[in-house]
């Protein structure tokens, strides 16, 4: 009886271990695929001339670049370098592509995002901008591009985590993004909402009871 309890124990023991060395080296090689070369030199498509970009101490980028266009389309590699994952994640809260790739849960964050309509109204938000300001977005969109064309086998951990792959950024997607984090960052707007709603059931009078500032 004793040998039959420790040759089962011995055999759980034997699995976790085995799991939980595997789950270490998967893990291991996915978190591999967030640190990108940040050192020597990178022969980068779209860049007219030498440039630089320098880390300091808190791991801060500075761009150093003979022209606008170049230093643009570096700011876009180094975003995409670094934040390539959150930047799709936002995009896709601002289309209301969520259940995409996170499921079913997030059916009525789409629906809210899609209803407020910030993706929709980008396209024609980008081609109404100056030509000197979609100059600047299309080099940056260009330097966004080139990292993930050079990275799509080696895509940031979340993105095999999930099981998907990005799309090409786009000019308007810079714009879908900013509309997003206007959004997120305008905490208010609930608040003006429910003071509205005690201005129309009560009176302005009557709400300066509720809130007299």
């Amino acid at each position: 009886m004793r040998s039959k309890f420790w040759k089962n124990f011995s055999g759980i023991v034997l699995v976790i271990l085995v799991t939980l060395i595997t789950s270490f080296i998967l893990f291991r090689n996915l978190a591999k695929n967030s640190n990108y070369k940040e050192s020597g030199t990178i022969r980068l498509a779209g860049v007219s001339d030498s440039a630089y970009i320098y880390r300091d101490e808190f791991s801060v980028p500075h761009i150093s670049a003979a022209s606008q266009q170049d230093l643009y389309f570096l700011m876009g590699y180094t975003h995409a370098q670094t934040r390539l994952w959150q930047m799709d994640f936002s995009r896709r809260i601002a289309e209301g592509k969520l259940s995409e790739i996170m499921g079913k849960e997030m059916l009525d964050y789409d629906k809210l995002f899609r209803t407020i309509g910030l993706s929709s109204r980008a396209e024609n938000i980008y081609n109404a901008l100056p030509q000197s300001t979609k100059e600047i977005i299309d080099s940056y969109t260009s330097g966004v591009n080139a990292f993930i064309s050079a990275n799509m086998k080696n895509l940031p951990m979340e993105f095999d985590m999930l099981n998907y792959k990005p799309e090409l950024w786009s000019g308007d997607d810079c714009i879908k993004v900013l509309r997003e984090k206007a959004w997120e960052l305008n905490m208010s707007w609930y608040t003006d909402y429910m003071y509205g709603q005690i201005v129309s059931k009560f009176g302005a009078e009557k709400a300066k009871d509720f809130f007299p500032d």
